[in-house]
């Protein structure tokens, strides 16, 4: 709980000590892998309310901690972990589709203590000992064979 507090109190510092955040230039970017839906629709019998299982997957998925926003501005994505590759990774549900995107890239070391930014579609992490932002675009296709395209740029931010 210390360590959500004090990452928290960093975004914080950071947003109002940015006077310019245009002038932090964006380091690193890469496409996500996109696959495929695999959520589950279901109808509460008692209540009549539309219930989505997102995931359907054998492997282990974590929402972010409870007080910690995991839906982009425009509730486009929910940002979660999931195990699918041996170790926890940020990964995102696109709602509209129903598609689930890896937004770790597989080339960069584990991000950790996420939050989703509540104005944006911006997501900030944690690592190397270093904050992040990530701006995340994405182009959903409406063709059902194709599948919707994710980028993320990155920038750092502050050091830990």
């Amino acid at each position: 709980m210390k360590t959500i507090k004090l990452f928290l109190l960093s975004i914080i510092i950071i947003v109002i000590s940015c006077k310019n955040k245009s002038e932090i230039e964006w380091t690193n970017n890469w496409q996500c892998k996109v696959f495929p839906p695999e959520h589950e629709i279901t109808t509460d019998p008692e209540t009549g309310a539309k219930v989505v299982f997102v995931t359907s997957d054998t492997s282990k998925d974590v929402n972010l901690y409870f007080d910690l926003n995991c839906w982009f501005n425009d509730l486009s994505m929910m940002v979660f972990y999931s195990n699918r590759f041996n170790s926890y990774e940020l990964f995102g549900y696109l709602t509209e589709t129903g598609e689930i995107v890896r937004l770790q890239s597989p080339q960069i070391s584990r991000a950790g203590n996420v939050t989703v930014d509540y104005q944006s579609n911006d997501i900030y992490v944690v690592r190397d000992n270093a904050i992040y932002q990530w701006n995340v675009e994405i182009e959903i296709l409406k063709d059902s064979n194709i599948s919707s395209k994710v980028k993320i740029r990155e920038r750092k931010i502050a050091l830990a």
